[in-house]
């Protein structure tokens, strides 16, 4: 016989059926076995693995998870051995029934396969990719080592991987987070156990006791096992090092430290040659976690680079499909298509950031926004990345990159389109309108978009009415139909009451919007009549301020509009029960009337009073401390 399956399982009948369903192929094409050793279930785990094999055996369950399956080893009949999980669902089993039925097996004495390790039971998008050493030559000594996390003592050289590839459930946990946390305290406690055996012998110890403790959010202790396993690997030459030390960038990039994520990116490639030795396929992790960091730190130009090394690295493993030993029991999430869109997203709109428009144009061509459908969030995101980039880029450009959308999304983008065109000049209106007409696009598109525009540029108010046509079509949550009616000087009002979320809005206006800061910082607030919406009018002035902040431009432009609005607000509904919002725009109207009182003592006790309020407002605060220095070196 060639192959023996073998599985322990308890509790399993959510997945078993499923699971062995998918292996039937391998049972049926190849000459092959299938154990099942039950621990002590007390569902129908029992009843359907008996519909798949009458080989099922039974184990006194020690706390063990080598010694429970090391009983379907002692029953095996295979020159080969395989291992699943009740939660294993093969999406094919070709490359396997193939390595075992050309011949293939001899040429090896391991395999690994694909996992799909799913965070979600739902949403099959959220999975990072692992090695799963799961098929060993089966001799004499072979057995299971390690109480949890159990694996082979004589998986090794000659290895190769399989291109089959499978879901893994083990630790979708989003809708019991009791399973949980006795999942991992259970592990926790065999792991500390075997590490008590064998003292500082063990490697993957190390990596299995940050894992199962970063889970258990006791991140401290996390730290420090990686870093004990690190100081071992250093002393025993070993590039297991790689491993641990992806496991503390991954933790730290999660939580945000991105000056720690740079400080371990450095350690990394610090490691002496005796243990890095050459390019390791953990690189290319250890490098969009930098690239990731020095974004979000606003660091463009670094992180650009960062980022055109990670796609160059990912191009280069693409090609080659060359692996590193460390890299084959990680989670590496450069594997995941959805993974690496994301990080295209983040790159794109790098360059949108430093005025790379013809780089981002290609970008948006190569992985046009059809691709971007996983969520709403993203496709949007890549939506509004069009747009920024079409109001840069020369007709053709974006003419091109129209026309690789799908049919759907070209409809989407083109409704856009319309909208940007409010914000040119006649001329490059024209333009664009005879781009469109000469592409031959549907004659009722072009009449759509010239009629609108012909009306908007005549001045007969036309142009307002189509813009509220539009607002009521695409139920207005944008910040670029913002934008437009700032722009066109039109009453904000009928916006402001179809907005779901003003402060989102105003943060993409920051991001996405050239000229967005000229345009919310030049309406003239004054024209707003409607007593019912100065709140909302308010909220948007505060977070104008607040993104002027984040982005170090003059605040002062965007603080005395709020003043304005708060004394009227305040005329209107007085001091009673004023929301957070409306506390910290009255605090910043204050700040600005003591500070051109200069009354910089009560200034400064303002100051204060915003921070306590909430620390979103931390760098308003510090844009006015320098105010406040520079208006006192004027005062003396």
């Amino acid at each position: 016989m060639l192959l023996t399956i073998g599985m322990i399982v308890k509790n399993e009948e959510q997945f078993l059926r499923q699971c062995l369903t998918a292996i039937q192929p391998i049972l049926k094409k190849v000459d092959s076995e299938l154990i099942i050793v039950d621990t002590g279930s007390t569902d129908k785990t029992v009843e359907i693995a008996r519909e798949f094999t009458d080989k099922v055996l039974f184990f006194e369950w020690i706390n063990d998870f080598s010694a429970a399956r090391n009983v379907s080893i002692e029953a095996a009949q295979g020159e080969w051995f395989m291992f699943l999980d009740a939660d294993d669902m093969f999406l094919s089993c070709d490359a396997i029934i193939e390595f075992f039925n050309t011949g293939n097996y001899k040429n090896y004495n391991s395999a690994f396969y694909m996992s799909r390790e799913c965070r979600s039971l739902t949403n099959k998008a959220d999975y990072t990719l692992i090695y799963q050493p799961r098929l060993t030559k089966l001799l004499p000594e072979t057995k299971f080592i390690l109480p949890v996390h159990e694996c082979l003592n004589t998986f090794g050289n000659p290895m190769t991987v399989l291109t089959a590839e499978a879901e893994h459930y083990g630790y979708a946990f989003e809708n019991d987070p009791v399973k949980k946390q006795k999942k991992f305290e259970r592990n926790s406690v065999l792991l500390q156990q075997r590490l008590k055996e064998e003292g500082e012998t063990n490697l993957l110890l190390y990596r299995q006791l940050f894992d199962t403790y970063a889970f258990l959010d006791d991140k401290t202790e996390a730290i420090n096992y990686a870093y004990m396993g690190i100081e071992l690997c250093k002393k025993q030459k070993s590039d297991f090092a790689m491993a641990l030390y992806h496991g503390l960038i991954t933790l730290a990039n999660s939580e945000k430290r991105y000056e720690d994520v740079l400080r371990i990116y450095d350690e990394y490639f610090a490691l002496d040659e005796d243990i890095r030795q050459k390019e390791r396929t953990t690189d290319i992790e250890m490098i969009v976690y930098k690239a990731i960091a020095l974004y979000d730190m606003k660091r463009y130009d670094e992180a650009y680079d960062m980022f055109v090394m990670f796609f160059r690295s990912c191009e280069k493993h693409d090609a080659t499909g060359d692996i590193t030993r460390e890299s084959l029991y990680l989670n590496l999430h450069f594997k995941n298509e959805i993974f690496r869109l994301k990080i295209n997203m983040l790159f794109t709109e790098c360059c949108i950031i430093l005025g790379k428009y013809k780089e981002a144009e290609d970008n948006i061509r190569a992985y046009p926004v059809d691709k971007y459908n996983f969520t709403v969030y993203a496709h949007d995101c890549r939506v509004a990345q069009a747009m920024s980039v079409i109001n840069q880029s020369e007709c053709k450009g974006f003419m091109n990159m129209y026309k690789a959308q799908s049919s759907k999304n070209r409809a989407e983008l083109f409704d856009k389109i319309t909208f940007s065109l409010f914000g040119m000049d006649e001329d490059r209106m024209k333009e664009i309108i005879s781009k469109f007409a000469a592409e031959e696009l549907d004659k009722a598109v072009q009449r759509n978009i010239i009629s609108i525009h012909k009306a908007h540029f005549m001045g007969n108010g036309a142009g307002a009415s189509r813009i509220s046509t539009f607002l009521d079509k695409f139920g207005a949550s944008r910040a670029d139909i913002l934008y437009i009616i700032m722009k066109e000087g039109l009453d904000i009002s009928p916006y402001l009451t179809k907005c779901e979320n003003i402060v989102q809005i105003v943060a993409d206006g920051f991001r996405w919007i050239k000229g967005f800061y000229e345009a919310i910082s030049g309406y003239n607030v004054n024209k707003i009549n409607n007593n019912e919406h100065l709140y909302m009018l308010v909220v948007m002035y505060l977070y104008a301020v607040v993104g002027a902040a984040d982005n170090k431009l003059d605040i002062t432009k965007i603080t005395e509009k709020l003043s304005s609005i708060v004394m009227k607000y305040l005329d209107i509904y007085g001091e009673a029960q004023l929301s957070e919002e409306a506390l910290a725009a009255v605090t910043i109207a204050e700040i600005e009337m003591l500070r051109k009182m200069r009354n910089f003592k009560e200034c400064i006790a303002s100051l204060r009073r915003l921070i306590q309020l909430n620390s979103r407002y931390a760098s308003i605060a510090k844009e006015y401390q320098n105010i406040l220095k520079s208006d006192m070196g004027a005062t003396d």
